[in-house]
């Protein structure tokens, strides 16, 4: 919350004017005071911003951008938590908020709200990044969401077009996109966030079903910052996004692209383009095993074991077992076959130890895995 009003101050503060922040304690309560010498908000926009969030008409978009929907999301976060926002504004004379906190702890409030952006969720959290979701199948985007939501605010778009007039006056901390969608694909928007200097440092996710290596160069091309493979698993995604927010709290400022854990050096992108089509050749192979990699890409087993575990952050066996569950999950998804053949198919000559494989990675058995998907 305080950072949107900061934000907000920012945004609308002209060259030379100036933004102030006070602490201090009031009885019971934390105020903070954000004051700026900005362009004030409009008496129409205030009046509607500071309404119940019932009288509020979501249809008409543009109402809000002056004041920003950030701002609007704090103040219900505020106030669902024993808090509440005050705001004292003037045309062209700038603006005061008023955050009041209780000292005392209450329980914080997880439930989710229908925001203005049609019939989205922005669910009100404690929690300080905020991730924009962007996906057409709606199935997809509620799974992504329930993913993330328990760590993270998320903002859901179903169009990659009202992600783009968003971003222009909100602010989100991640960006994680389909590649594959009507009016825009996700490379493309990739392409605008990263080249508008106000959003290019943001991290941008790139998802897709297409794993073939040209998909894989025009991510790596275009400056994203990660790429995931479809099916995505809960644990792959977190850790991934922790990531991600961890590079970015430790100010680490270069732009790469990574395959899960892959940097962008040519040298490194070369070695794992190879090892990975390596990979797929023999996901099918039960006797395929990391003698045989390393033989394959010409490395002795030590060489191999350091070069993978540098780019991947596991072993080579821990590598191959994961890019076969991938393959199991597709065939799952698309293949009526028996849960035994899928196991052979994907490498493992023992179904009961590619049930135990499956059920660590995706936290549930292959026949669960398959009737989710059928829900759907």
């Amino acid at each position: 919350t305080i950072r949107n009003i900061y934000n907000n101050a920012l945004k609308y503060t002209p060259e030379g004017g100036s933004i102030e922040i006070l602490v201090r304690e009031i009885e019971d309560d934390i105020e903070i005071q954000i004051k700026d010498t900005g362009i004030g908000i409009e008496d129409d926009v205030l009046e509607k911003l500071m309404a119940d969030q019932s009288k509020i008409v979501r249809n008409n978009k543009k109402e809000f951008h002056t004041s920003g929907l950030g701002l609007l999301v704090g103040k219900q976060f505020v106030e669902k938590n024993k808090g509440r926002i005050e705001i004292e504004t003037a045309k062209n004379m700038g603006s005061v908020f008023y955050v009041f906190i209780p000292q005392k702890p209450h329980n914080i409030v997880l439930e989710s709200f229908n925001g203005i952006y049609g019939k989205q969720q922005f669910p009100v959290k404690q929690h300080a990044y905020c991730i924009a979701i962007i996906e057409d199948n709606p199935a997809i985007l509620r799974l992504f969401r329930d993913f993330l939501e328990q760590d993270f605010m998320c903002v859901l778009f179903s169009s990659p077009l009202d992600f783009l007039e968003a971003i222009k006056h909100e602010t989100f901390d991640m960006i994680i996109s389909d590649i594959m969608m009507p009016q825009m694909d996700g490379i493309t928007l990739c392409t605008h966030i990263k080249n508008n200097p106000k959003s290019s440092r943001i991290p941008c996710v790139l998802i897709s079903s297409q794993h073939d290596d040209e998909v894989k160069r025009q991510v790596y091309e275009n400056g994203a910052d990660a790429f995931l493979q479809k099916p995505v698993s809960k644990p792959v995604l977190l850790a991934l996004v922790n990531k991600l927010f961890l590079q970015s709290e430790n100010n680490k400022k270069d732009s790469f692209t990574i395959d899960v854990n892959r940097n962008q050096d040519k040298d490194r992108n070369q070695f794992s383009m190879k090892f990975d089509e390596i990979v797929k050749q023999n996901i099918s192979n039960s006797d395929f095993s990391v003698e045989d990699m390393a033989q394959s890409i010409g490395m002795s087993r030590t060489q191999l074991f350091r070069k993978v575990k540098q780019l991947y952050a596991m072993s080579p066996k821990d590598y191959l077992i994961k890019v076969r569950m991938h393959a199991a999950a597709e065939l799952l998804q698309y293949n009526d076959s028996r849960i035994t053949e899928i196991a052979y198919a994907s490498g493992f000559s023992d179904p009961s130890y590619f049930t135990r494989c499956f059920v660590k990675h995706y936290g549930v058995t292959p026949s669960d895995y398959r009737d989710s998907l059928l829900r759907l």
